[in-house]
């Protein structure tokens, strides 16, 4: 089975290419925000914060790293497939806590729901767009 979004895809492969980095680059910028709000709360804890978002911490980077360089389509598609990994793990733990009543449902509770919700869809649909040559 072939999956593709060839129909809605821009077709230039410049606007391919610049769409793919303004993806990467607000993941970017709202990963650094998290990251620097989770660093001020697990500062104290840090060793054991390193091993829950770590992988966010290095995912950020490589965020960067597609939006301002020039990754290879394989090490792009592994970004790529790396964020889907872990936005997707967070997202379904969130919702698997929730619906085990353990999300009490206010503002933050919502805005990371939509975070991980939009970082989830913004990396499959990426995965998807980037070249297939």
């Amino acid at each position: 089975m072939n999956i593709s979004l060839e129909p809605i895809l821009p077709t230039s492969p410049r606007n391919r290419h610049l769409l793919l980095r303004l993806l990467a680059g607000f993941l970017a910028a709202i990963a650094t925000l998290w990251a620097i709000f989770l660093a001020i709360l697990v500062l104290p804890d840090w060793p054991q914060a390193i091993l829950w978002f770590g992988p966010g911490y290095l995912l950020t980077a490589a965020y960067y790293w597609r939006a301002l360089g020039h990754p290879s389509l394989n090490w792009a598609r592994a970004i790529w497939i790396l964020s889907l990994l872990t936005q997707g793990t967070w997202l379904i733990c969130f919702l698997v806590s929730a619906s085990h009543g353990h999300v009490q449902g206010d503002p933050f509770d919502i805005l990371i729901l939509i975070w991980w919700t939009i970082s989830t869809l913004i990396s499959f649909i990426a995965l998807f767009l980037e070249p297939s040559y």
